[in-house]
C-alpha cells in the first residue's frame, strides 16, 4: 500500500525499491509486476506462468510494450478466466486479452462482455467492461463504433466524460481527422481534462484552430514540437497534406504528393493515397503509387494485386485492398476507408440503401467523392431536400468549380 501511495505521488523509484525487497512473496511478486508495468519500466518474463495473475501482468506487460503476445499466453489466460470467479480478475483478464488487434469479427466477444456485465457479482466493473467492448471494436477496425459508444460512456457517466472523450479525440487523430478531434478534446477539456501534451498542440494547428493551440499551450505550459525548431520545409509541406487529407480531392492530392521532398513522409502520404483515395485514382496513377511504395519498403504482393485490377466492385480485388490494409472485412466498418465505402456501395443497388451506407460514412468522412455519391443517392431516392443540404454542406470546403469537375468525372 506504501509503495502504491509512492506511484500516485510520482515518486516511481521509492515505490520500486519497496517492492524490491519481498519478491519471493507470490502476491508481492505479482504487484512488483504489474507496478513497473504502470510506471512504464515493463518487463516481461522469460518463463510462461501458468497462473492467471501472472499471466495477466505478463499480458499486460507485453501490451505496454507493444509487443505481439505469444498463443500460448493469450491461450493461457483465455483457459483460466473460463474458472475464474473473481470479478477483478475476470475484469482485468479480459481487458488485457481484447487489448490485441484482432480484424475478426468481435461479434462473439461483445457479447461475452455484455453478458458478464449483466451478472450481479460484475456490477461494480459494467463501466470497464464497457470500456473493454469500445477496444474490442477498435481491434477490430470498427471506428465509427469505437467513437459513438465512447460518446455513449462519456454521456452516460458524466464523472468519467472527460477520460472518454480525450480518448475518441485520440482516435479521430490518428485516422487524420482534426476537426472532429480538436472538438472532442475542447468538450474534454470542458468536462475537466487537463492532460495536454505537446502532440495536442499539433492536432489543434492541424484543425485550423492556431488561437486554441496558443491557448493550451500557455494554459498547459506545454513545450513546442521539436519539429518546430528544425525548420525543416518538408515537415511543415507533410502537415499541409495531411491537415485537410480527407476533404481533398484525390487526384489533388496526388498532385501535392508529387512536389514533395524524398524522405519516409512521402512513403506515408503515398500509402494513405491507396489507402483513402483509391476510389478516385486511376490504375496507372495507382500504379505508379505502388512501384513508389515497393521501392520504398518491399515487395508488396497484396498491394499489386489490387492495382493491377483496382475495380472495387471486383470481390479479388477489394480482398487483396483489405489484406494489404489489414482492415476489417466488414467494409463500412472504418468511414475514413473511402474505397472501402465506395466498394460497399457498389455492392448494393437500391439507391436508398447506398444513401444510408454513404450517409453513415459521411458523419465523419469530408471525402468530396462520397459527398457527391451521397448528394446523388439522395436524389435518386426522391430526397431532393437532403441532396441540396448535403450540396451547400459540401461547399464549405469545395469551390464549386471543383465540385462540377468532381460531378463530371465517372467514379
Amino acid at each position: 500500500n506504501l509503495s502504491l501511495l509512492y506511484a500516485k505521488v510520482n515518486k516511481s523509484d521509492e515505490a520500486l525499491h519497496l517492492m524490491e525487497i519481498a519478491v519471493e512473496n507470490p502476491v508481492l511478486a505479482a504487484n512488483f509486476s504489474a507496478l513497473k508495468t504502470k510506471l512504464g519500466k515493463a518487463e516481461l518474463n522469460p518463463e510462461l506462468p501458468s497462473d492467471l495473475i501472472s499471466q495477466i501482468n505478463e499480458l499486460a506487460a507485453s501490451n505496454a510494450l507493444a509487443n505481439i503476445p505469444s498463443t500460448a499466453l493469450l491461450d493461457g489466460v483465455k483457459r483460466n478466466l473460463q474458472t475464474e470467479d473473481s470479478p477483478m480478475l475476470i475484469n482485468a483478464g479480459w481487458r488485457n486479452y481484447f487489448s490485441q488487434k484482432d480484424r475478426n469479427s468481435p461479434t462473439d466477444d461483445l457479447h461475452l462482455l455484455d453478458t458478464l456485465g449483466q451478472k450481479p457479482e460484475m456490477i461494480e466493473y459494467v463501466m470497464a467492461l464497457q470500456e473493454t467492448a469500445v477496444i474490442r471494436s477498435l481491434a477490430a477496425g470498427r471506428v465509427t463504433e469505437a467513437v459513438k459508444n465512447l460518446n455513449g460512456l462519456a454521456f452516460r457517466n458524466p464523472n468519467d466524460a472527460a477520460y472518454y472523450l480525450q480518448l475518441s479525440g485520440s482516435i479521430l487523430a490518428q485516422n487524420l481527422d482534426f476537426q472532429k478531434s480538436a472538438n472532442e478534446y475542447i468538450a474534454a477539456e470542458d468536462k475537466g481534462f487537463t492532460g495536454f501534451d505537446t502532440h495536442h498542440w499539433s492536432i489543434f494547428g492541424l484543425a485550423g484552430m492556431p488561437e486554441k493551440s496558443v491557448e493550451i499551450r500557455e494554459t498547459y505550459q506545454l513545450e513546442l514540437p521539436a519539429y518546430l525548431a528544425q525548420e525543416n520545409p518538408a515537415i511543415q509541406a507533410y502537415f499541409n497534406v495531411i491537415g485537410k487529407f480527407h476533404q481533398t480531392a484525390p487526384k489533388n492530392l496526388l498532385s501535392q504528393w508529387r512536389t514533395l521532398a524524398e524522405n519516409e513522409m512521402k512513403t506515408d502520404i503515398a500509402i494513405r493515397l491507396i489507402a483513402h483515395k483509391s476510389h478516385g485514382l486511376n490504375q496507372v496513377e495507382l500504379e505508379s503509387l505502388a512501384a513508389y511504395i515497393s521501392d520504398k519498403i518491399g515487395t508488396q504482393e497484396k498491394l499489386n494485386t489490387f492495382v493491377k485490377n483496382p475495380d472495387l466492385k471486383n470481390k479479388e480485388s477489394v480482398m487483396a485492398l483489405l489484406v494489404w490494409l489489414n482492415a476489417s472485412e466488414e467494409l463500412t466498418a472504418n468511414p475514413y476507408f473511402s474505397p472501402l465505402i465506395s466498394s460497399a456501395v457498389a455492392a448494393v443497388t437500391d439507391p436508398l440503401s447506398q444513401y444510408e451506407i454513404l450517409n453513415a460514412a459521411t458523419e465523419f468522412n469530408q471525402d468530396p467523392i462520397l459527398w457527391l455519391m451521397k448528394i446523388k443517392a439522395a436524389k435518386a431516392s426522391g430526397l431532393d431536400t437532403y441532396a441540396n443540404e448535403s450540396l451547400e454542406i459540401l461547399k464549405q470546403w469545395v469551390n464549386e468549380e471543383e465540385i462540377e469537375t468532381l460531378q463530371n468525372t465517372n467514379y
